[in-house]
């Protein structure tokens, strides 16, 4: 599964990744749906949420 920008609704990022921009955001999607170890995600890009809550930080799919 590939996402791209114009998939998601990156309007209203969670205050986990705002500091992320929008390329780094998809970034990190997609890397997370290749495999990548949330932990190994989580230092790369600085984000600081529990391995349970990660997917949850991700923006929304737009319709």
């Amino acid at each position: 599964m590939e996402v791209n920008i114009e998939q998601l609704d990156l309007e209203k990022l969670s205050p986990k990744i705002e500091h992320l921009d929008k390329r780094s955001v998809v970034e990190v999607i997609n890397k997370y749906y290749e495999g990548v170890s949330v932990t190994q995600l989580k230092e790369e890009y600085d984000i600081n949420v529990s391995a349970s809550q990660f997917v949850s930080v991700f923006p929304k799919k737009n319709n």
